[in-house]
């Protein structure tokens, strides 16, 4: 059988000395590996670790990929003639306050990171398009996703990466080649030794007081998500492997749950202020309770686990768990709201959270109840409901199944609802992967003075969440995600039975 030709950037080091290793090592000797470096002095790690056995599986070149005439000697260079599984591993890193940067070093990132990925796709690509068929695998970063402070130009780079992988992605599926991202938080690898770093000692550099103390915590954090968060480059190989012998490999993979709340967080609110505020809060001013929410999820969702769901695929991770606390049953029929918060302003390791309310509303019972207790309805006009099915149904109580989410967030539980017609609704989630505990209780009784056009409404909520992190995320976006479905529902009730009756001079407590 014809081996598979890999051509792998950034072998003296990292993930791609540990995948040239792991692919030359196949017993069945299914791929050639060439695996690549800039710096041939740095080859004796590669060279001991597979010393003679591998021959007919390795062959270990020099090519820098800032020079195309170095990247074309590789080319001419591979005895096959041809890339079946082109991997762009390299990348250098650059970390300090962005006034500090000079140009050069802001454009040697640029040129390695970017340009140098581009490069070396430019100079493969045309074959595989010849021959119909190929595999383009980049070693993206969640720095290419969301932004870091102090990591400006690093994630302007890694950004465009994944600008450019998008963009192929799309077009290469006309010619059989599929594209994948393979998005890595901290790795116990050399990358944080190696990168360029402006010094907090270095007076030279212009820089205020305030950044330099900002910018020193930052490093303090980073070395302490690097000890507690960080995976083994094993792990990363694993993923590597997935993609190259998936039959239909998709375009973006993540190798580590604990960093994806983040990034999820980005796409609930579109303004962006609240991954802002929550990157404030967990970046700059971390803490080793933060550190320790990372943990747990590592070890919760862990890499063996994740493979067996689609959690890399659909990232269906982290702000959600905060929508589907409001989704299941939604605060709604908001004027002017009176409510109290007990647990969420709590420490978090306090992590089982309540919430109550109590008002008069301007539509009757039975309208309000209708609206609360028709679950298969909730795709009409829930925001991100994208299924609401009733899979069971006796003597009025139901158990339903909701999707919640918009791709590729989705998540998906069952929800077992019990009601006491016109009175009462209870919903308890069941066969959930976020919460431990979910319970929402909606009570509806007549407003005073036996008014039929007004009823009172009193609204519950327990939820404990199986992660820590995802505990401290509620406390920042939970207001923002009633809000939204107070609308959404406000709006039903208006389209079903028209503007609600005046409640000004009715009593809220």
């Amino acid at each position: 059988m014809e081996q598979k030709v890999v051509l792998i950037t950034g072998c003296s080091s990292g993930i791609g000395l540990s995948l040239a290793i792991h692919l030359a090592s196949d017993p069945s000797k299914t791929y050639k590996v060439y695996a690549t470096m800039r710096n041939l002095d740095k080859k004796q790690r590669l060279l001991e670790s597979v010393r003679d056995l591998h021959n007919e599986t390795m062959a270990v070149l020099q090519m820098d990929i800032t020079d195309q005439q170095s990247i074309g000697t590789v080319q001419r260079s591979i005895a096959e003639g041809r890339v079946d599984i082109l991997v762009c591993n390299a990348g250098v890193g650059l970390m300090g306050p962005l006034e500090a940067q000079s140009e050069d070093i802001m454009r040697g990132i640029l040129e390695v990171n970017l340009l140098g990925t581009i490069r070396t796709i430019q100079t493969f690509l045309p074959d595989m398009k010849r021959r119909r068929q190929g595999r383009i695998l980049v070693t993206g970063s969640m720095g290419g996703l969301q932004g870091l402070p102090f990591n400006e130009v690093y994630c302007a780079s890694k950004f465009a990466v994944e600008g450019v992988c998008e963009s192929l992605a799309i077009l290469l599926q006309q010619f059989k080649i599929h594209v994948s991202l393979i998005e890595c938080g901290p790795v116990n690898t050399d990358f944080l030794r190696n990168l360029k770093k402006t010094e907090v000692s270095d007076e030279s550099v212009e820089v205020d007081a305030h950044t330099r103390r900002l910018y020193e915590m930052y490093l303090q954090h980073c070395e302490m998500m690097f000890q507690n968060a960080a995976q083994d480059t094993d792990d990363i190989i694993q993923v590597f492997m997935e993609v190259i012998q998936a039959q239909c490999p998709v375009f973006r993979y993540y190798t580590n749950s604990a960093l994806l709340p983040m990034s999820s967080l980005k796409l609930t609110a579109l303004d962006g202020s609240q991954y802002i505020r929550a990157m404030k809060l967990m970046a700059i001013k971390s803490t080793p309770l933060f550190l320790r929410a990372l943990t747990e999820i590592s070890e919760t969702l862990s890499f063996r686990i994740l493979r067996k769901t689609s959690i890399r695929h659909l990232s269906s991770c982290g702000v959600l768990v905060t929508r589907n606390t409001s989704l299941l049953f939604p605060v709604m029929l908001q004027s002017i709201p009176t409510r109290r918060f007990i647990n969420l302003a709590a420490p978090i390791i306090a992590r089982r959270m309540e919430y109550s309310e109590n008002r008069t509303i301007g539509y009757s019972v039975e309208q309000i109840y209708s609206i609360v207790a028709n679950v298969d309805k909730y795709h009409q006009f829930v925001p991100w409901c994208k299924r609401s099915k009733v899979i069971k149904q006796h003597n009025g109580n139901v158990q339903a199944q909701l999707e919640i989410g918009f791709p590729p967030l989705i998540e998906r539980y069952v929800s077992e609802v019990t009601v006491v017609p016109n009175h009462q609704v209870r919903a308890v989630c069941t066969e959930g992967t976020l919460f431990s505990h979910l319970e929402t209780v909606w009570w509806f009784t007549p407003a005073s003075g036996n008014r039929e056009d007004s009823c009172n409404v009193e609204f519950y909520v327990t939820f404990e969440f199986k992660s820590l992190l995802h505990s401290h995320l509620a406390t920042l976006f939970f207001d923002e995600v009633v809000k939204q479905m107070v609308k959404a529902f406000e709006l039903r009730a208006a389209k079903l039975y028209g503007r609600p009756q005046d409640t000004n001079r009715m009593k809220t407590s």
